[in-house]
């Protein structure tokens, strides 16, 4: 009589898939949460940009398309201008919600939108660069909470152009190691940055995509430098359509005028002490922005901060330093942070400078802090990447109680007297304003301590524990950096009631029972932040 067959166990496929199929369910999930007021009803984005430029400019673009009219002039700008070469997402998918929703909803869905592909895209790569899919989960998190993404919600062009990056780069992974139809993919994601505006960093692209190819291809050069050629040209082919208008509006601006636009290029610089808030945040933020960026970051006075947040934590950044150190397959992640950092310091780097005079077409661009948002995607990923060298009992607990304790002493010197009136002393601030940002930087400091002794419990955790508990370690970790991102970086994004874009003043009211529709020769209100204006003796009489 033969024995009784026992079950078979479970294949080691299946069991990856579900816990990679787990793993999206959950980042969907805390994603949707934390961008909650981006999909609830009457609601609208009220953050610069997002509701005095685009709010405008979307109702306009809506305007005519639905008189069918392909919006090719907007004269409601000083004496008119073009308005397809202007970052108008004219032929953008996102523009599809623009005709099925109300202006506002349709910006909020498109933010949504960008900021569920950031943390997909992380997660993807992360699985194309075979991380498990808990550090794919991390790396998602890690990347969509960061500071940058986050406070990039007031502009949905520059948001959309970032958050694609971690797919650009899931999708170039596969065409260079992988059948020749898969250049269509990074090729598409390419063109939907340059269509929805963004020259600038589709531009960026390139560089990141040269690099990509020349350090993860062992071999046979020639043929993935030709897969690259055919991904760029058929991106080129398919953003033609706003390329064309782009350029043309570009060598008719002072963009052209590389001497005389070096000024304004480098203004938003990221300025160093400014790094500090990547580790500890918030600091100020019951001081007024303008003078935040004044006295400390040697921003304009009329500026403010341009992206309010860059906060990554002492977590991720920590994981980042040690997937960089111990994860060989991960160095061009490393690089590519490296370079971005530098180049973000602007002015403060020399490394922008020198791109500036001497790279092709560079002189055209300006915010150099745009490239916090690469430095934050490779943090991001490196940080995922981190985490099995971590669960091996590389890099050791210790250091994070070390920088637990550095934290906490530094949160208990700053809120102090000394520390404030050396504050005031040293940046010529207000003693108001030196003690809104001693007092905030020392909690921030607090904050990060317990961050750090967070991992240390985790990392001992993990070394010391049953072997369950050493499998729930990548869950914990994960949900140690939603928490920690959540706190610091959730007030960066603001939201209010939808009537704040639809309620039309009293003044426009009479002006339009008075005047009715506006036509080519009117007069009409143009606001000015400038408080002296110099016009032409011609049109001042």
């Amino acid at each position: 009589m033969n024995p009784p067959a026992l079950p078979e166990a479970p294949s080691p496929r299946p069991v990856a898939q579900t816990r990679t199929v787990l793993a999206v369910i959950a980042l969907l999930g805390v994603t949707l949460v934390f961008y909650y007021k981006l999909w609830s009803p009457g609601l609208v984005v009220l953050s610069r940009d997002a509701f005095r430029l685009f709010l405008p400019l979307k109702q306009y673009l809506v305007e005519r398309l639905s008189a069918g009219e392909l919006p090719q002039w907007f004269p409601y700008e000083a004496m008119g201008r073009p308005f397809i070469g202007l970052p108008t997402s004219v032929f953008h998918p996102f523009t599809a919600l623009h005709l099925i929703l109300s202006v506002p909803d349709a910006y909020r869905a498109s933010v949504l939108a960008s900021c569920l592909l950031a943390a997909l895209g992380a997660f993807a790569l992360g699985r194309v660069l075979r991380f498990s899919p808990a550090g794919s989960l991390a790396a998602g998190l890690a990347f969509s909470f960061s500071g940058y993404v986050v406070s990039r919600i007031e502009n949905y062009v520059y948001l959309f152009s970032i958050c694609t990056l971690p797919l650009f780069c899931a999708g170039l992974e596969k065409a260079l190691a992988q059948r020749h139809a898969w250049v269509v993919a990074p090729a598409v994601i390419w063109a939907t940055v340059f269509l929805i505006g963004d020259i600038q960093t589709g531009y960026y692209y390139l560089f990141i995509a040269v690099l990509w190819t020349a350090m993860r291809t062992p071999r046979f050069y020639r043929q993935a430098f030709v897969r690259l050629a055919l991904i760029g040209g058929l991106a080129a082919l398919l953003a033609s359509i706003q390329l064309g208008p782009a350029w043309a509006v570009f060598i008719g601006s002072d963009r052209s005028q590389p001497l005389w636009f070096h000024g304004p290029a480098l203004i938003w610089s990221t300025h160093p002490l400014r790094l500090l808030t990547v580790l500890v945040s918030p600091l100020g933020q019951n001081a007024n922005p303008y003078d935040m960026s004044k006295f400390f970051f040697g921003g304009p006075k009329w500026g403010g901060l341009w992206a309010e947040s860059l906060y990554l934590g002492v977590p991720v950044t920590g994981l980042a330093l040690l997937g960089a150190w111990h994860r060989r397959d991960l160095r061009l992640l490393a690089l590519l942070g490296t370079l971005a950092l530098v180049l973000a310091l602007g002015r403060y780097g020399g490394l922008y400078d020198i791109f500036y005079r001497v790279v092709p077409l560079w002189s055209a661009f300006r915010f150099p802090e745009k490239f916090m948002g690469l430095f934050s995607s490779a943090i991001a990923m490196l940080a995922g990447g981190a985490l099995a060298a971590l669960r091996a009992g590389k890099g050791g607990a210790t250091p994070w109680l070390v920088v637990a304790f550095l934290c906490m002493a530094v949160g208990l010197v700053l809120p102090t007297e000394v520390a404030t009136s050396w504050t005031a002393e040293r940046f010529e601030a207000p003693a108001v304003l030196a003690r809104a940002v001693t007092d905030s930087a020392g909690s921030a400091f607090f904050h990060s301590a317990v961050a750090a002794l967070g991992v240390w419990l985790i990392a001992l955790g993990g070394r010391h524990g049953s072997r369950r508990l050493e499998g729930m370690l990548p869950l914990a970790l994960a949900a140690l950096i939603t928490v920690d991102l959540a706190r610091a970086n959730f007030g960066a994004y603001h939201t209010g009631p939808v009537e704040a874009a639809t309620f039309r003043p009293p003044l426009a009211e009479a002006i339009a029972a008075r005047e009715g529709t506006l036509e080519p020769g009117r007069f009409r209100l143009i606001s000015l932040r400038d408080s002296k204006v110099i016009i032409p003796p011609s049109l001042s009489r």
